[in-house]
This record gives C-alpha cells, structure tokens and sequence, in this order.
C-alpha cells in the first residue's frame, strides 16, 4: 500500500482537531463557545446596511429591521455583510413593498427578495428565505465534508 499525501480528508480531520481542542480550552475555562456568543449591537450595526427605494425609513422600522437582521448573524458569524433594501412601488393599485436581500459571505453571495402589500411583512419572509438559504448552505457545506472523509477512508483502485 502507497502512503498517501495530506488529502483534503487529512485536513478535515486536522481542522476538526483543532476545533475540539479550542472547544474543550473555551470549556476548561470557564467560557461560552464562540458560536454562542451572540452579535452585539455594535456588530450588528457594521454589518448592515438598510435603504429605502422611494420610501423613507422610519425609526421603528429600521428598529424592527435590526432585530429581524439579528437572527441571521446568530446563526452564521462569518457573514461578512447584510445589505436590506426596501423598495415601495406605487404603480401597482395596492402599492407593493419589495424587500432584497444580499448576504455577503465567503464564497457566493446569497441574495433573495420578496414582494407584499405591507413592508414589515415583506422584511419579515424575506429574513425567512435568507435563514432557508444560510441553512441549505451550512448543510450542503457539511455534506460534502461528510464525503471527502468518506472518501479518504476508500482505498484506492489501480
């Protein structure tokens, strides 16, 4: 049997190393995990951008838009920016709001929208959707970290 190079199993195996040990570390001592820190206000702040297309920003709204906002950095740390824009168009009768979404993360960027007669709802399935995608790409991540150690552990056909 041939020795093998450090395969991308090899890493994986490495980098979960690495992570157990910063976990039991964080637990010896008394800390929360990192992951379970949730964001701070400030973090918040710097890593949304809200904007309204032919409507203006309450207060509350931008309030509401926040906490909602809250819930995705919670689940997914490295996300790098969340842009929110609201957008009223006033050439339907019932006035739709129009919400986008755009995730800036390592690797592609996830970007969803979503229409409705009111605006808070519109935000509201619109955080839903991102949730949905942030999960769909953490599971699909994991999936394929599952495989390239599955596949280390084959042995090779001549």
């Amino acid at each position: 049997m041939e020795a093998r190079g450090m395969g991308a199993g090899a890493r994986g195996w490495k980098l979960f190393s690495v992570r157990l040990f910063l976990c039991v570390r964080f637990l010896e001592n008394g800390l929360p995990l990192p992951r379970m820190i949730p964001p701070s206000p400030e973090e918040i702040h710097a890593k949304l951008l809200l904007r309204g297309v032919h409507l203006n920003l309450t207060d509350s709204m931008r309030a509401v838009f926040h906490e909602k906002v809250s819930r995705l950095l919670r689940h997914e740390p490295r996300i790098i920016r969340v842009r929110i824009d609201v957008d009223h168009d006033t050439t339907h009768a019932k006035g739709l709001y129009t919400a986008k979404g755009h995730i800036e993360i390592s690797g592609p960027d996830l970007i969803a929208s979503e229409s409705s007669p009111d605006a808070y709802k519109a935000v509201d399935v619109l955080i839903d959707k991102l949730d949905r995608l942030l999960r769909n790409r953490s599971r699909a991540l994991k999936e394929k970290r599952k495989d390239d150690i599955r596949k280390v552990g084959e042995p090779e056909e001549v």
